[in-house]
């Protein structure tokens, strides 16, 4: 795990992760779990991406993304996103707290954006506090 390695996850491209450096490990994580059924109860596949954003928008109303910058140490954290495949219709993924202290801008958020097979992308914009955690998506984007 990236833990395991000295490090703290914020971004991923299909395997590869980017971390933030051992010395910044104060960053609060939550656990976002999930586990998206179909009507009857069938466990869904596909995939949910996190991607943080400025808490800004553009001129059509879309979340901007953009790098966070840790102000403690003027260290910017770039966030491009991060994808988790259901595994039986669940999920489970570790993400920075959009609370943290010293974190800019202010205000930021993950876009949602849910992927599966045969039905329009859904998903929407949250906060994701350092309490309580583990949080389900569910509460977040409620």
């Amino acid at each position: 795990s990236q833990a395991a390695r000295g490090c703290c996850p914020v971004a991923s491209r299909r395997g590869s992760c980017q971390c933030l450096s051992a010395e910044r490990m104060t960053l609060s994580l939550v656990t976002v779990t999930g586990t998206l059924k179909d009507a009857a109860g069938n466990a869904l596949n596909g995939e949910v991406t996190f991607t943080p954003t400025t808490g800004q928008t553009d001129a059509l109303g879309n979340p901007v993304a953009g790098s966070i910058i840790d102000t403690a140490d003027s260290q910017v954290i770039p966030m491009t996103g991060i994808t988790e495949r259901l595994n039986r219709g669940a999920f489970s993924v570790q993400l920075v707290a959009t609370d943290n202290a010293g974190l800019e801008p202010d205000g930021w958020q993950y876009k949602v954006l849910i992927q599966i097979p045969g039905i329009p992308d859904y998903g929407g914009t949250c906060f994701i506090p350092s309490s309580p955690n583990p949080v389900d998506l569910s509460t977040l984007l409620a």
